[in-house]
């Protein structure tokens, strides 16, 4: 093997191991600045990662210069007033930055932006949404009944919960009228329950809906994983 090759080989190395520069990224908005914004960039720090990933959040510093531009997906122009906390965005990059590399080498950086793209979504509005997104996953979802004895089938909010059975486990489901009341609604949950040995579950938020999954005797069944997924793909933008 000649030189050239062995320098050509090692330089590839050192690319995939650092990961590559990207021109944009998209996250939610953590904080809102004089002149910049902090971007949850975790997707683009972990993004070519193999094997487990932890669940540290990422935030990058993105500043706005003259020339930054403020849109919406369509092209409408925007202020930057009209962006806040929560919002998700598009960052486009005056140029290519390794994001990742400079957070393995514990060095983050400023980035700057080209562009501020507010991103928009489809909200949820109805539990067959929900339901159409699991059965996409491959689970297999029926109608359950109510158990009032249940600690997890409890009242919240004058909110009745709605029981379903999802690949022979409980999905417990509440619709609350908005996401603010969904958010209430949750934390009067974990307080109603608080003082009780509730059963193994695990819980997902999207907009007005509460889901609540019980785990059955196996803990290492897919189905939470399956029901995650079809959240996420609700949640996509």
């Amino acid at each position: 093997m000649n030189r050239t090759a062995m320098i050509l080989i090692f330089l590839s190395i050192i690319l995939v191991g650092c990961g590559r520069s990207t021109e944009s990224f998209q996250g939610q908005i953590e904080d809102v600045k004089v002149n910049s914004f902090v971007v949850n960039c975790s997707e683009e720090v972990n993004k070519g990662k193999k094997g487990a990933i932890n669940d540290i959040g990422y935030g990058c510093s993105v500043q706005f210069t003259d020339q930054t531009t403020f849109r919406d997906e369509s092209g409408k122009s925007l202020t930057m007033n009209e962006f806040s906390s929560g919002l998700t965005v598009k960052v486009v990059l005056t140029k290519p930055v390794n994001i990742r590399g400079s957070f393995e080498k514990e060095k983050p950086i400023v980035l700057t932006a080209k562009e501020m793209v507010l991103l928009t979504r489809e909200v949820v509005t109805s539990k067959e949404d929900i339901i159409h997104a699991l059965e996409k996953q491959g689970l297999t979802v029926t109608n359950g009944e109510r158990n009032l004895k249940s600690d997890l089938q409890v009242i919240v909010r004058g909110i009745e919960p709605q029981v379903y059975i999802v690949n022979d486990e409980e999905l417990i489901l509440y619709h609350f009228p908005s996401e603010h009341e969904q958010q209430e609604g949750w934390a009067e949950f974990l307080n109603k329950t608080a003082n009780t040995e509730v059963v193994a579950f695990k819980n997902y938020n999207i907009d007005s809906f509460l889901l609540l999954f019980k785990y059955g005797k196996k803990l290492d069944t897919e189905t939470p994983t399956k029901i995650q997924h079809a959240v996420n793909e609700l949640a996509k933008y």
